[in-house]
């Protein structure tokens, strides 16, 4: 626990530490956690890949068919993981040399070992949403049947 004489001191100290003070600054400090954006919660998408991303979201959308609000929230998280992984294979052919180097490297495995880890929850979250899609849209389907009654009783 800090004594009386320390705790003055932490706080005096403290009210010279404003941070930024220009929007400059600001918005340079507010990237500080951004490294890869491997683990972000938005998507990142460079500058560089936005034809790729377009294509890919057209691609699905136009396979999927998302309809209405809940099944569109369901296809954003299966994009969301499916540009992961799109991004993790170019990361993996990135930080890899293609020699045996990668296995033997500590810092390249290293890489790679968390890449794997960051990989395996987006398969596991691009599973998860594929298949609460596909449920949601057979029971729109399902819906969407007039059954007549002996049928909708069997059902």
């Amino acid at each position: 626990m800090s004594s009386t004489p320390q705790l003055t001191a932490n706080q005096a100290n403290a009210q010279h530490s404003t941070g930024p003070r220009t929007d400059e600054g600001k918005a340079r400090v507010s990237q500080n956690a951004l490294r890869h954006g491997l683990t972000a919660r938005h998507l990142v998408i460079r500058d560089d890949e936005h034809e790729e991303f377009a294509d890919l979201l057209n691609s699905l959308s136009s396979e999927l068919d998302p309809q209405g609000a809940v099944e569109t929230v369901a296809f954003h998280e299966l994009l969301h993981a499916a540009w992961s992984l799109h991004r993790f294979r170019r990361i993996e052919a990135e930080a890899s040399r293609g020699s045996v180097e990668d296995f033997t490297d500590p810092a390249t495995t290293t890489v790679l070992d968390r890449l794997t880890r960051y990989q395996s929850r987006a398969q596991r979250a691009w599973q998860k949403a594929l298949h609460e899609l596909r449920v949601l849209q057979t029971n729109r389907a399902l819906r969407a049947l007039k059954l007549d009654q002996q049928e909708a009783a069997e059902v």
